[in-house]
């Protein structure tokens, strides 16, 4: 195995633990706060996701294209999964409701 080989499978290697450490904590978000806190870890201007796209350039040549196939499928993954999470059913459906109030009110018995 030569050296950059164990490059790519040691970022191959990394990026299928932090999926599953994404799905984990994906699967333990409950509120608003905690999907933020999400949100900045994986998917913000200092996360994991832009550390992982900064260090493709250290990756060979021959072996970039793949690497960043991976890290750009696992950020579409992550984005995905955050934007249709779990914890938004119960907080979307009060706060996006439509509520007509041009309708006339209930009569009085």
């Amino acid at each position: 195995m030569t050296a950059g080989s164990s490059m790519t499978a040691l970022q191959a290697a990394s990026t299928d633990l932090i999926r599953s450490e994404a799905e984990a904590e994906l699967a333990a978000i409950k509120s608003s706060a905690s999907a933020e806190q999400f949100r900045i870890k994986y998917l913000g201007k200092k996360g994991i996701i832009r550390e992982l796209l900064k260090s493709l350039k250290d990756v060979p040549e021959t072996e970039r294209k793949a690497a960043g196939e991976r890290v750009n499928t696992l950020r579409a993954f992550l984005e995905d999964a955050f934007e249709r999470g779990a914890w938004k059913s119960g907080e979307a459906g009060d706060r996006n409701a439509f509520f007509d109030h041009t309708l006339p009110g209930y009569p009085f018995p």
